[in-house]
């Protein structure tokens, strides 16, 4: 099957859907960023975010977990996993270019936690 580009994609009709599993790949993974908050990466199965700021890690099964629902980062059985994707990440880093960094020298707490009623609103009053 020949690869599709981007604008391939996007001329498709509606209803061709295209899944991550079907769809070839140039690449076995994924590596994303946002400013100096965040870095993340992502292959077939799993998916590692480092927040360097707050010197917070998720790590996220995609084939059981494709919402990103349950953050595996706190398990000590998924700790050889870390391990492997953060050195993945690195060297992504390295090879786009991207100067960021995956810790800093005094991180910040955090505050924030989930909402223990997520998924409900409030109504307007």
């Amino acid at each position: 099957m020949k690869p599709l580009t981007l604008l391939a994609a996007l001329l498709l009709a509606p209803s061709v859907a295209i899944h991550a599993a079907d769809a070839p790949s140039a690449r076995p993974n994924v590596l994303m960023l946002f400013a100096d908050v965040q870095r993340a990466v992502c292959d077939a199965r799993w998916k590692l975010i480092r927040y360097p700021q707050s010197d917070r890690t998720q790590l996220f099964d995609l084939q059981s977990d494709p919402h990103e629902a349950t953050n595996l980062a706190g398990k000590p059985e998924h700790a050889a996993k870390i391990a492997e994707l953060t050195a993945l990440l690195e060297k992504e880093m390295q090879r786009s270019g991207d100067t960021g960094v995956l810790k800093v020298p005094n991180p910040k707490p955090t505050d924030w936690a989930p909402a223990a009623n997520k998924g409900k609103r409030k109504a307007k009053q």
